[in-house]
């Protein structure tokens, strides 16, 4: 979990690692995981398999981890996801409210999860003040500057994405931004039959 953690948050550079090494982690630490499984070894199958847009396999494993242990907040986050790439964001926000009860300090992954189930209904102003909020509870939660930048600029918030978009990229300029499409890649991947509310 903690090398899938290190990819969805964007941390692989400070790490001094590529963020493949950091997938390539995780992966062999699943393999080996299978062997003996655990609700934390669902969990991480989960968020690999919403990673790689396989919602039924996210789905299964968040459902054999909630089974598991009912009280570990990262399944609750790993069935959300499931959840939100296959089309049904209202029901994700139930799993989120579930792992913030479970574990009310809650990282800032939790507040993307939430933010992005509310921007796949098509919520913005919401997902906006979800967002917002997460970057005044953590300004340093890199993870939720783009999201947040996305949101704002649908709002007609230019500027403010613009400047959410260079605090993404410190140091960057006009041409960075215009660059940041292609090189930046979303943790997750909606399954192909909802691809359209990615």
């Amino acid at each position: 979990l903690a090398y899938f953690r290190v990819v969805e948050s964007l941390w692989g550079k400070e790490l001094g690692k590529d963020e493949p090494y950091f997938w390539h982690g995780a992966h062999d630490y699943v393999e080996l995981a299978r062997r003996y499984p655990t609700p934390l070894s669902y969990t991480v199958e989960a968020l690999q398999a919403a990673g790689q847009g396989r919602a039924e396999d996210a789905r299964r494993n968040a459902g054999r981890a909630i089974a598991l242990d009912p009280n570990d907040p990262e399944a609750h986050i790993g069935m959300a996801w499931a959840l939100t790439i296959s089309g049904e964001p209202a029901e994700a926000l139930h799993f989120v409210a579930t792992a913030m009860r479970l574990n009310p300090n809650y990282p800032s992954h939790y507040v993307l999860a939430r933010g992005m189930a509310l921007f796949t209904m098509g919520d913005l102003n919401q997902a906006a003040e979800v967002f917002e909020e997460g970057v005044r509870r953590n300004p340093g939660a890199t993870t939720l500057f783009i999201p947040l930048g996305s949101v704002l600029a649908q709002r007609g918030r230019r500027e403010e994405a613009r400047q959410m978009l260079l605090k993404f990229r410190s140091g960057g300029d006009q041409k960075g931004l215009e660059n940041l499409p292609r090189a930046y890649t979303f943790p997750f991947n909606w399954d192909y039959e909802h691809a359209r509310l990615r």
